[in-house]
């Protein structure tokens, strides 16, 4: 079968994820979003950057479903359960690997283990999502599942100056620190020169550099 039906049949049908497809070109049913991704790079998304157009077959299976929030929580839900995989596979699905990263310099770090096709972030699982104008972040933690969809990028991390960025994860962050008490001491900082708090990024390099967006103001 091509990707986009045993998309439909395997999990979009069995979960009734109505409002999900996996395109197989640039033309979507409506209504949908646009996307903005900020091509001068000076900060500010115009109509002019729309890239909505861009054909989804440029991630392909690694990123072209389009879907809502609403079946997003549908999924991982089923994710959570084990709905859509007999126990052995779903126990092998959330056996985690380390990076095998240690911290050295004494910042502030968190490297994510990884099992097959999910990510877990300091015990929350799920994944984030990158393509053309659009971010995505989908985690589950305790039972709580945070799904959050932007429709803006920008290329450079802007305001927040990055290698990577992704908007929604920044903001997940952020609710995740709100959310979950007992990780409220680890992201959330205040830095006495700019004089604000601030929730950490909870991606890291050994030296503290932010590789998955920047601290965002609280």
């Amino acid at each position: 079968n091509s990707i986009d039906a045993a998309m439909s049949a395997r999990i979009f049908t069995p979960l009734g994820m109505t409002r999900s497809v996996f395109p197989t070109n640039n033309t979507f049913a409506t209504p949908y979003r646009h996307g903005y991704l900020d091509l001068n790079d000076n900060g500010v998304l115009t109509a002019g950057e729309d890239v909505t157009a861009v054909d989804p077959s440029a991630t392909w299976s690694a990123g072209a479903i389009l879907s809502t929030a609403r079946d997003l929580l549908t999924f991982v839900t089923a994710l959570a359960r084990g709905d859509l995989l007999e126990p052995a596979w779903q126990a092998e699905r959330f056996t985690w690997i380390s990076t095998g990263k240690t911290n050295t310099s004494g910042a502030p770090i968190y490297y994510p283990l990884f099992g097959m096709g999910v990510v877990n972030e300091q015990g929350a699982f799920g994944h984030l999502g990158d393509v053309y104008g659009f971010n995505s972040c989908v985690q589950n933690l305790d039972g709580i599942t945070i799904v959050v969809l932007t429709s803006g990028v920008p290329p450079n991390g802007k305001p927040n100056p990055a290698p990577y960025h992704n908007a929604a994860h920044d903001i997940y962050t952020n609710v995740l620190a709100f959310l979950v008490p007992r990780l409220a001491s680890e992201l959330i900082h205040f830095d006495p020169t700019l004089g604000l708090w601030y929730v950490l990024p909870t991606y890291t390099n050994d030296a503290g550099a932010q590789l998955f967006g920047g601290p965002s103001a609280v």
